[in-house]
């Protein structure tokens, strides 16, 4: 049964992973709306939020465009090293040992989100969007981590969860109800899924 989980706890759930007859979606319709479970509804019921005026989004930097024939002085985006990898391997095991262990976790955060900038990986990626949800100046963050983390890894039941859960405990059942659908849409025989759905009632 999926029921809505403490955001500062959420993050321990990735161990878990698993949670048809209701409606599945077809492939072409989850897939034109799929893009809604990353948006951040304003109607969709944050109670943390409720009552504040909304906040305007700071407009992005502009970038620079190099004069021509400078190429050789913009490499700002080489491909990570050899040694990269590996220090960002073990700054993920670092850190997720720390969350689960209770550590710092300002800590951990800084040091996960800095490490699958250079080697992301589903699982890290859910890991650290389940931290960074129960912050709300990074929920849409959370949210754009959890999107990478299923085009990644379309069948990673772990993150289509996390997303359930990040709707359920906003409120958002019609949300919740499509993210648990795409997980019945390659594992149709996932009892705890049917169940939770069950649980969520008709859709509206």
């Amino acid at each position: 049964m999926l029921a809505p989980v403490r955001a500062e706890t959420a993050y321990n759930t990735h161990r878990t992973g698993r949670l048809t007859r209701r409606h599945v979606p077809k492939p072409e319709q989850a897939a034109s709306e799929d893009d809604m479970l990353f948006r951040r509804d304003k109607s969709s019921g944050d109670s943390h939020d409720a009552g504040k005026p909304e906040r305007p989004e700071p407009a992005a930097p502009r970038e620079l465009a190099p004069s021509p024939g400078f190429d050789h002085l913009f490499d700002a985006h080489d491909a990570p090293t050899a040694s990269d990898l590996d220090k960002a391997e073990a700054d993920k095991q670092t850190a997720i040992r720390m969350l689960d262990s209770g550590g710092d976790a300002r800590v951990a955060v800084r040091m996960l989100s800095a490490a699958v900038e250079v080697s992301p990986d589903p699982d890290s990626l859910v890991v650290l969007a389940q931290v960074e949800q129960a912050n709300p100046l990074w929920r849409q963050k959370a949210l754009d981590r959890l999107k990478k983390a299923v085009a990644m890894s379309p069948r990673h039941t772990g993150a289509w969860l996390a997303i359930a859960n990040y709707w359920g405990v906003r409120g958002d059942k019609d949300k919740q109800r499509r993210a648990m659908q795409r997980i019945l849409a390659y594992d149709p025989n996932n009892r705890e899924v049917r169940e939770a759905l069950d649980l969520l009632g008709p859709e509206s």
